[in-house]
């Protein structure tokens, strides 16, 4: 037995009369896992790292109050499925293995706050990440990967993702952007998510019903859910650059929203239910296709600002409107002009 072989036995030999909870076996050119390790079944924390193991065996397992794994530096090519057993697991640290391909036991790890899976020679990862609800963190910097799945949007709990040193495109880029911005927005209830490419709108995004600001423009919805309407807190909303043809009648429901940008979209048409948008201040409706106002629009009493740029309207007709709102509801009140409008 070598000096090291010496102190790593002598360190689970503290352990094991101490009963301590973390056991420290990292430098020690180690070539596999001491099997006494597996005896301390009360360990939470284990550091393995810088060391040079090629294998965890499956007695791994018996590991089951272990929070905290760090092989950082070894010489891992995969995991065993053994690791499922550790449902008490919150930190896994694989940093500078040999791992080709993501280890889909990790995903049965539900407990899982952070992941450093970096410098290794990753080339995808796999679509069931999803099921590491509890994700905090996630670091896949310095591998192969050019894309990532949609599905890393649905990780709630996930405010770092650090993905330097990959060929990502262009769609995972922004998916990044995207989950990282949802996160900040819990702390400032804004929420930006222009530019993209979002062809539908994250689902958790309608569960921040302390969202006072949310900007979607330059995306590729193609309609806005009706699940808008549970965003009871908005006050402003911009849709700018947007491809939808018309708006939810739940969107009318957020009684607190004071702008409405909807300039070059594809809507044609404004309900009547805007009345019911009482608090509404701006309303952008600039190279849309709307051709007349609803009636309804006199109704909306803090109303200062219209912006009709580029719309062809007919009633009111544009150079009304473009006189701003007091000359559309001067318009409106006109008995004759108000018969003959589109209401």
């Amino acid at each position: 037995m070598n000096i090291l072989e010496k102190k790593a036995y002598q360190r689970i030999e503290q352990v094991k009369k101490e009963k301590l909870k973390e056991l420290d076996l990292g430098g020690l050119a180690l070539t596999a896992i001491p099997a006494e390790v597996f005896e301390l079944e009360w360990l939470e924390i284990l550091r393995l790292h810088f060391n040079r193991i090629q294998a965890i065996p499956a007695t791994i397992a018996q590991l089951t109050q272990l929070k905290e794994l760090n092989l950082v530096v070894n010489q891992l090519t995969d995991l065993p499925e053994a690791l499922a057993q550790l449902q008490q697991l919150e930190r896994l640290n694989l940093t500078s293995n040999q791992l080709t391909d993501f280890p889909e036991v990790i995903t049965q790890l539900s407990q899982l706050k952070s992941l450093s899976i970096e410098h290794n020679q990753l080339k995808t990862i796999p679509e069931f990440i999803e099921n590491l609800q509890e994700l905090a963190l996630l670091n896949i910097t310095a591998n192969q990967v050019q894309s990532l799945p949609s599905t890393l949007l649905n990780l709630q709990n996930l405010e770092h993702i650090f993905a330097e040193e990959n060929s990502l495109d262009k769609a995972s880029l922004q998916l990044i952007s995207c989950r990282i911005k949802i996160s900040e927005a819990r702390e400032n209830h804004q929420l930006d998510l222009s530019d993209l490419g979002l062809q539908s709108i994250p689902p958790e995004v309608f569960q921040m019903t302390n969202l006072q600001k949310l900007s979607l423009d330059q995306n590729s919805l193609q309609h806005l859910d009706d699940a808008i309407g549970q965003l009871k807190n908005l006050k402003e909303l911009s849709l700018k650059h947007v491809p939808i043809r018309q708006l939810p009648k739940a969107l009318f429901q957020l009684d607190q929203l004071e702008v409405l940008n909807i300039c070059q979209t594809k809507i044609n048409a404004l309900p009547s239910e805007i009345s019911q948008l009482k608090k509404l201040q701006q309303l952008g409706l600039e190279n849309t296709e709307i051709t007349h106002l609803p009636h309804a629009i006199t109704q909306l009493p803090d109303l200062k600002k219209i912006v009709v740029k580029g719309v062809l309207l007919q009633m009111p007709p544009i150079q009304v409107a473009m006189n701003g709102v007091e000359a559309i509801r001067s318009w409106f009140e006109n008995d004759q002009n108000t018969m003959s409008a589109v209401k």
